[in-house]
Order: C-alpha cells, then sequence, then structure tokens
C-alpha cells in the first residue's frame, strides 16, 4: 500500500521530534558515554576508545537521516480538498444551505459554516492565507515546527501557528470575531497599534469602523466557551429598520428613487451594504453612488468606493473596474481601516489582468506596508520578477 503525501509528513515530523529528543539526551554524556549509549541501543558492541572509522559512519548516518527527512517533509506546497475534491487557491468557496469542509495534505482542516464564503489565496510547504468574505470559518491547524498560516478578514490578519478556533467577519458591521478552543493566535490590524495576542479560552471582537469616528477601535474581550461550529448566522448584529428595508427592496422611494435623502453617509453605505448582501447589485450599486454623490470627501465616500470595487471584483469579475474603484478608496484614505484588502486586491487585479508590472509595484507596496498582511505570502510571489 503507497504513502500519501499526508503520511510522508507525519512520518518526518515523528523522525524529528525522535532525533531531537535523542540528541538532547545525548548532550547531557560525555563522548565515551554518547557512544556506549547509541551501541546498547541500536544492540551493536561497544567500540574501542578513539573509535574515529565508526565515528565517521555514524556521522554519515545522521546526514543520510537527516537528508530523508527533508525529503519527507518536503518543499512541495500542501495541498486541499473542498467537499472531497482537488481545489486550487485562488476559488470561493461558499456554503449556502450547509457547511462546507477544506481538508488539507498536512492535516489541517477549515469547516465553512452555512451562509459564509471564503477562499484559499496562497498554498506553501508551511501553510496556507485565506480570506474570509462573510460568515463563519471553523480552523484546526495541525502544530508543526515551521506552520505558518493566516486568515484574513476585512483589515484583519489572524497569524496561526497551530491550534482550534472559530473566526467570523461580518462585512455589514464591519466586525471580527475571535473564539479561542485552544493555543494561541496574534492578530493585527491597521486600528491595533501591533499585534494582539488571544489565548483560550478568550473571545474577542474588534472592529475598525469606530475608529474612523473615535480616539480608538471598539476592542471587547469575554473568557467565554467558543461558539460552536454549527452557530446560527454569522450576522448576529440585527440591521436598522433602514437597512432591512433596502435588503427587501422597500425603502423610502421619494421622487422614485430608493435613496432615503434624510440618511447620513453611513447609513447610505449600510443600506447598500444590506443590499448586496440580499443580491441586489442594482439596489447596492444606487446606495453607494449615493453616498459618493452626496456625501463627497467623507469617510462613508470612501468606505462606498470600496464596496464598488468589491462589486465589480466578486459579482463581475471586472478587474479594471475593481482596481481603480479600490484605487479610488486608496487616494481618499490611505491609512484607513480598509487599505490592506483595498490594496490587496488591487494587487489581485492587476495580476489577474496580466499586468505583471503593475502587480510587482502593487505587491512591493503591499509589503513595505503590510508584512504581516492577508495577502502577504501572494505580494511575496507577485514582488519576484520570474525568472528569465
Amino acid at each position: 500500500m503507497g504513502l500519501t503525501e499526508r503520511d510522508l509528513h507525519r512520518v518526518g515530523d515523528a523522525v524529528c521530534r525522535e532525533q531531537d529528543r535523542e540528541l538532547a539526551e545525548l548532550d547531557l554524556l560525555g563522548t565515551d558515554e554518547r557512544l556506549a549509549a547509541i551501541h546498547r541501543r541500536e544492540g551493536a558492541p561497544r567500540p574501542r576508545r578513539g573509535g574515529r572509522a565508526w565515528v565517521v559512519a555514524v556521522a554519515a548516518t545522521i546526514a543520510i537521516a537527516a537528508t530523508a527527512v527533508l525529503f519527507l517533509r518536503g518543499e512541495r506546497a500542501i495541498s486541499y480538498r473542498v467537499a472531497g475534491t482537488e481545489a486550487a487557491p485562488g476559488q470561493w468557496v461558499g456554503a449556502d444551505d450547509q457547511p462546507v469542509s477544506l481538508e488539507f495534505s498536512e492535516g489541517s482542516r477549515i469547516d465553512v459554516t452555512a451562509g459564509a464564503r471564503a477562499r484559499v489565496t496562497e498554498l506553501d510547504a508551511d501553510g496556507a492565507s485565506l480570506v474570509i468574505e462573510r460568515g463563519k470559518l471553523h480552523v484546526s491547524v495541525v502544530h508543526r515546527e515551521a506552520s505558518r498560516w493566516l486568515v484574513g478578514g476585512g483589515p484583519f490578519a489572524v497569524h496561526v501557528v497551530g491550534t482550534e478556533f472559530d473566526v467570523a467577519w461580518d462585512p455589514s458591521t464591519e466586525v471580527l470575531e475571535v473564539a479561542m478552543a485552544s493555543g494561541r493566535v496574534e492578530i493585527d490590524g491597521p486600528c491595533l497599534g501591533g499585534a494582539r495576542a488571544v489565548r483560550a479560552p478568550e473571545t474577542i471582537e474588534i472592529s475598525c469602523a469606530i475608529s474612523a469616528r473615535a480616539d480608538a477601535p471598539r476592542v471587547a474581550t469575554t473568557d467565554v466557551p467558543p461558539i460552536e461550529a454549527a452557530h446560527a448566522s454569522p450576522d448576529r448584529v440585527t440591521p436598522s429598520p433602514a437597512s432591512a428595508a433596502a435588503a427587501s427592496g422597500s425603502a423610502a422611494t421619494p421622487a422614485g428613487d430608493p435613496i432615503d435623502l434624510a440618511a447620513s453617509g453611513h447609513e447610505l453605505v449600510e443600506q447598500g451594504s444590506a443590499a448586496r448582501l440580499a443580491g441586489d447589485a442594482a439596489l447596492a450599486r444606487r446606495f453607494y453612488e449615493g453616498a459618493r454623490r452626496r456625501f463627497p470627501s467623507t469617510d462613508a465616500a470612501a468606505i462606498a468606493a470600496y464596496h464598488l470595487g468589491r462589486m465589480a471584483f466578486d459579482g463581475k469579475h471586472a478587474w479594471a473596474e475593481a482596481e481603480r474603484w479600490f484605487g479610488v478608496y486608496l487616494s481618499e484614505r490611505p491609512g484607513g481601516a480598509l487599505a490592506p484588502e483595498a490594496l490587496g486586491r488591487s494587487m489581485e487585479c492587476a495580476d489577474k489582468r496580466g499586468d505583471a508590472a503593475d502587480a510587482r509595484a502593487l505587491a512591493t507596496r503591499y509589503l513595505a506596508a503590510y508584512p504581516k498582511g492577508a495577502q502577504a505570502a501572494l505580494a511575496e510571489r507577485l514582488a519576484t520578477p520570474e525568472s528569465p
């Protein structure tokens, strides 16, 4: 029976752990005692003192074993399957009515809960990078020595080595929730002022949206059990009456226009997001464009531009249009809460358009600003010129 890639990884990790344990034991002994200990374990006769040929043989054996371990652990990128089918980075995974599982070749697993939408953006030998568009993921990452995983939600990046947790991103309220089941993660974000460690059994909610109207982001922390993987809808916040009306298409319609003339810029953006999440792209566009027209040079206008870019990116795959709108947001709010994602998506747009020079420039800019961001792995690849 043949070995799978997962089996090889497990064998490699087991060999490494055993070597580390044995080396730690041997370091406590003198030279003669070390040789005697090894021979006792192997059932071989103890060599005479000064047996250099035997030492050379042992060294060669260790070198061969180390080479074998490196081969078993390999530099090949891990792979993953969606609902049992091989998948590639970049494709969206949406769970409409039932959860969908992403199973990775080294043993990690991510469950996309009902109503959620996410995608793997990058894979390498040490882990993967993912982005959540909306909803909740249950993440279980196998700990390995060089594990490096990243889950992005809005402007936030959750750095993972090996642990289990739930992570939810609500785009309508711009709130990230992380609920730890075991282990520890670190969260980066443009409004946090540095990485924020979260340990089990902590649950934390973070929003940069408030920083646009206050001096600090909202951070709420509680020591409660993590939310279950089969939790109800991730949109926990009850929408305002105006948002609910927008989602159903029954918002106020003065002069035949659904835009409420008394609404503020942020209310128009919220109504647009509610309509977009309800699947009415045309109505969402009218709200977003109304926010930009009526409240130019405001945070709401910049956020509306970002969402217009998302609609072009996700809904129409209109890369040039999406890049233009993301560029508008970045020009109006270069340090805004959504700047990391806007710049990352601009970089993706350039790559999908086939403009390598533009993609490289944007990738270099992204790495300079967000070296640990959700799109850092992709940026590193795009920033490196291909060999001729």
